[in-house]
C-alpha cells in the first residue's frame, strides 16, 4: 500500500489473505488427461473468476481415482495492496465455465447441471427481450424473500387447513379481544354520556343566568339611581343647618349600628358629627355600601333559587344515568358470561371426542393418586447416625494426659494485707 501510495486504513478483512479452490475431473478421463491440460483449466478457471492477476499456487494431484487441482490464490494485490473480494456472482461463472468445459471436450459428466444450462437457454430463447427476463427473476426474488420474511406458523397455516382445536383457539381468542373491547366501549360510552350531561346542565346554566341578567337590569338600574339619589340629597342638606343636622343624626344611628361610641349617647353623637363634616360623609359611605351590599345578596339569593333547580335537574339526571350505566354493565356481565360458558362447552366437547378417539388416562381425566410410601427409614437418619459413629471415633483416638494447674495466688485486700 505504502508503494502505491495507499494509505494504510480501512476495514480489515475477516476472510483471511488467500482464496482456495479445486477442480477435478472424472476418473474415465484420467488416461488421457496429462499436466498441462490441468494447468490451463486452472489459468482460465482464475480468469474467470477475474484473479488471474494475483499470485495463485497451482498444485497438481493424481494419487485419486479422480485427477484434481488444487489453487490456493494470495487475495492481496501486489499493485495496491487492497484484498480482492469474492462473491457468489463470480462463483456462479466458475460453475458455467464448468459445464462449457465439459461441453468442448464432448464429456458430460454432470448431466443434472448440463441439464440446468440447458433448462436456462432454453428459457432464454423462448424469452429472447432481457428487459422481460430481468423484471421476471426480480419479481421471483421478491416472491421468495416475501415468503421467507412470513412466520412459519403462517406459511403451516397456508398449506394446511386449521385443525378443530386451532379453530377453537382462534375463537376464544377473539372472544377475549371482544370482551376486552366491550369493557373499552361501555367506559366510553358511560363517560360520553355524563359528559353530554355536564355539558347540557353548563348550557342550560350560562342561559339561566343570562335570562336572570335581563330580568334584573330593571333592579340593578333603579338601585344605583338611588344611590345617586341619596348621594345628591346629602349634599343638598349639607348646604343649610337644619340639613347638617339631619346628616348628623342619620350618621350616629349609622355609627351606632356599628358599635358603640365611647359612652356617647345619640344626642351626643349627634352634636359631634354636626362639628364633624368628615365624620359625616363617612358614616353616610358605609350606610350606602351596607345597602348596596344588602342589595348584592338579594341579587344573590333570587339568582341561586334560579339556579338551584337546574342543578337538581342535573343531579337527577346522573342518577338516571348510572341506573342506565349500571343495568347496562350488568347486561354486558352476563351475557360475556353465557359466552364464555359456551366456549367451556365447547372445549369440554372438544376434550370428550378426543378421549373417545384415543381412550387413556389424560391429565384432564385422571384423578390424582396418593405417592407411594416406601418402607425404609428416612435418608437423614442415615447421615445423622454417620456423623454420631465418626464423631465417637474421633473421640477414642484423640490422647488424654493429667496435667497440674498451679493455684493462683491471693488477691490482696484494699488495706495491703494478705489472706495466708
Amino acid at each position: 500500500k505504502a508503494a502505491a501510495g495507499v494509505k494504510n486504513t480501512g476495514r480489515k478483512s475477516t476472510r483471511g489473505p488467500v482464496f482456495a479452490f479445486s477442480l477435478a475431473w472424472h476418473p474415465s478421463e484420467a488416461e488421457g488427461l496429462d499436466r498441462a491440460e490441468m494447468t490451463r483449466a486452472a489459468d482460465h478457471a482464475l480468469k474467470v473468476l477475474a484473479l488471474d492477476h494475483l499470485q495463485a499456487v497451482i498444485i497438481a494431484h493424481h494419487d485419486t481415482a479422480h485427477p484434481h487441482v488444487h489453487v490456493v490464490v494470495n487475495r492481496i494485490d501486489p499493485t495496491n495492496g487492497k484484498a480482492t473480494s469474492i462473491d457468489g456472482v463470480k462463483v456462479k461463472k466458475l460453475d458455467a465455465w464448468a459445464n462449457d468445459y465439459e461441453q468442448r471436450r464432448g464429456q458430460i459428466v454432470s448431466p443434472n447441471r448440463a441439464k440446468k444450462y440447458d433448462q436456462i437457454k432454453a428459457g432464454q430463447n423462448a424469452h429472447p427481450d432481457p428487459e422481460k427476463r430481468r423484471r421476471y427473476i426480480e419479481d421471483k426474488k421478491r416472491q421468495r424473500a416475501e415468503a421467507q420474511q412470513r412466520p412459519a406458523q403462517q406459511r403451516t397455516t397456508e398449506q394446511r387447513p386449521p385443525s378443530r382445536g386451532q379453530i377453537l383457539k382462534d375463537l376464544s381468542d377473539a372472544q377475549k379481544a371482544q370482551h376486552k373491547q366491550d369493557w373499552k366501549d361501555w367506559g366510553a360510552k358511560a363517560k360520553d354520556s355524563r359528559k353530554a350531561i355536564y355539558d347540557r346542565a353548563d348550557m342550560a346554566r350560562a342561559a339561566a343566568l343570562e335570562a336572570f341578567k335581563q330580568a334584573t337590569r330593571k333592579d340593578w338600574a333603579q338601585h344605583f339611581k338611588a344611590e345617586r339619589d341619596r348621594a345628591r340629597a346629602f349634599e343638598s342638606r349639607e348646604r343649610s343647618f337644619s340639613g347638617i343636622v339631619q346628616n348628623a343624626l342619620a350618621a350616629a344611628k349609622q355609627q351606632f349600628r356599628e358599635g358603640p361610641q365611647g359612652g356617647r349617647g345619640l344626642l351626643g353623637q349627634t352634636f359631634a358629627n354636626v362639628l364633624d363634616g368628615a365624620a359625616r360623609r363617612q358614616a353616610f359611605s358605609q350606610a350606602q355600601e351596607m345597602t348596596a351590599r344588602q342589595f348584592r345578596e338579594q341579587m344573590k339569593a333570587r339568582r341561586d333559587a334560579a339556579l338551584t333547580a337546574l342543578d337538581d335537574e342535573k343531579r337527577r339526571a346522573l342518577i338516571r344515568q348510572s341506573a342506565l350505566i349500571d343495568k347496562a354493565k350488568a347486561d354486558m356481565i352476563e351475557r360475556h358470561n353465557q359466552e364464555r360458558e359456551k366456549m367451556r362447552e365447547a372445549w369440554r366437547q372438544f376434550y370428550a371426542s378426543r378421549e373417545s378417539a384415543a381412550p387413556g388416562r389424560t391429565y384432564r381425566t385422571r384423578k390424582p393418586q396418593p405417592l407411594p410410601v416406601k418402607d425404609h427409614h428416612p435418608m437423614k437418619d442415615k447421615f445423622d447416625a454417620a456423623s454420631m459413629a465418626a464423631a465417637k471415633q474421633a473421640a477414642a483416638r484423640v490422647p488424654t494426659d493429667d496435667y497440674r494447674l498451679s493455684t493462683p495466688a491471693p488477691a490482696p485486700r484494699p488495706a495491703g494485707i494478705v489472706d495466708p
